[in-house]
């Protein structure tokens, strides 16, 4: 057993999801906001968890609607995640300086990030203070993915999107992988069965031909007309996507604000921290 010392509590789990949290007051405004303390908290109904300090003008725009949209971030989008933790937008409309692009939303009135994989839209059910955090739970009431990630069987390949973690103060990606959900336990086939299997693909293969996301790609999606409108019951532990519709990008929309400070917590850079 490796030798441990007792440590501060504050940020103790990590890593945690750097996601973009896009929002809008009573009156119109939207704003954009780097979270890290996010996650899943149910699966049926769906709902997930985002914790903000009161300061934050995220909370004030959540506080008036009860609605939000969590956007799940890319290695390239690595830049603005940064900005919009860093940054207030009590005196400037991140959309516009981080460069990132509103996309009404289709059941709540909320922009979605155009740039994100995943826009996930919730509706606010409970409101909780923590102390310094308050803890949105907010029930999934759509769910929008880039459809040049979902394959011809309607699967969503998530390994491709290259999503970023924050940990410790810095943001990485994430890495190769050691296993799938179950394999510990599976059963294990013998040689024999496995081999005849592989010779069956290849059989049939050569009669049919392989329908792979490239050539959906060719033939499909293009440009930035690209999120489709994900059934919230195919959350349910379910990893195929139904697809019941798409949502295109519609220019942009313009927010005003005052000048205000960014709260601590779940980013940092320098001395300045991030998230809520």
């Amino acid at each position: 057993m490796k030798n441990k010392v007792e440590w501060k509590p504050g940020n103790m789990l990590y890593p945690l999801p750097a996601v973009l949290v896009s929002s809008r007051s009573g009156d119109g405004r939207i704003d954009v906001c780097t979270v890290a303390w996010a996650g899943t908290v149910c699966t049926n109904p769906p709902m997930i968890g985002i914790s903000l300090r009161p300061s934050r003008q995220t909370y004030a725009f959540i506080s008036e609607t009860d609605v939000f949209v969590v956007n799940v971030t890319t290695e390239e989008m690595t830049h603005a995640v940064d900005y919009c933790g860093v940054k207030s937008g009590k005196n400037e409309n991140k959309f516009e300086t981080a460069h990132l692009t509103p996309v009404p939303a289709a059941h709540i009135d909320c922009p979605m990030i155009g740039e994100s994989p995943v826009s996930i839209e919730c509706r606010v059910k409970e409101k909780l203070a923590l102390g310094s955090h308050t803890l949105f739970i907010g029930e999934v009431v759509g769910v929008h993915v880039d459809a040049s990630y979902v394959d011809a069987k309607g699967a969503f390949h998530f390994s491709d999107v290259k999503p970023i973690v924050y940990c410790h103060g810095e943001y990485r990606g994430i890495g190769k992988a050691f296993g799938t959900f179950g394999y510990s336990v599976r059963k294990k086939k013998n040689k024999r069965e496995d081999s005849d299997k592989k010779g069956n693909k290849k059989e049939v293969s050569g009669k049919t031909g392989n329908c792979t996301k490239d050539s959906e790609n060719k033939t499909g999606f293009h440009g930035k007309e690209r999120k489709r409108v994900v059934d919230k019951s195919s959350l349910n532990g379910d990893n195929t996507i139904r697809r019941s519709g798409r949502t295109g990008l519609k220019g942009t929309e313009s927010g005003s604000a005052g000048k205000g400070r960014s709260g601590r917590g779940e980013t940092r850079r320098g001395k300045k921290s991030t998230g809520s």
